[in-house]
């Protein structure tokens, strides 16, 4: 192959992947959602968004009705097309292709 083959070839070969990268980098939304220990609620903080505060109508007196009534919030988030990304403590972190 001549040099001006090559050049060529490896040009266009750059471009291509060039072009692939940028329409692999996907837009997100996020949401995040935790129990606030001080009050019966449970808060939900979405980028762009006012946030939601979920008021539960009980005070929490245990770990177990805090995360169940948590889990019953994230559960209805993914079914709305959320996804879990990570969970820390009470929190949990949630995000949705745009």
């Amino acid at each position: 192959m001549t040099r001006k083959i090559k050049t060529t070839l490896l040009t266009g070969l750059f471009f291509f992947g060039l072009l692939t990268g940028l329409q692999a980098q996907d837009k997100y939304d996020f949401i995040m959602t935790y129990v606030d220990p001080s009050k019966p609620v449970i808060r939900v903080i979405q980028n762009d968004v006012p946030e939601k505060i979920i008021d539960t109508g009980k005070k929490f007196t245990d770990g177990v009705g805090q995360y169940e009534r948590l889990l019953s919030t994230v559960s209805q988030l993914t079914a709305d097309g959320w996804e879990v990304v990570s969970i820390s403590g009470y929190t949990f972190y949630l995000r949705k292709k745009k």
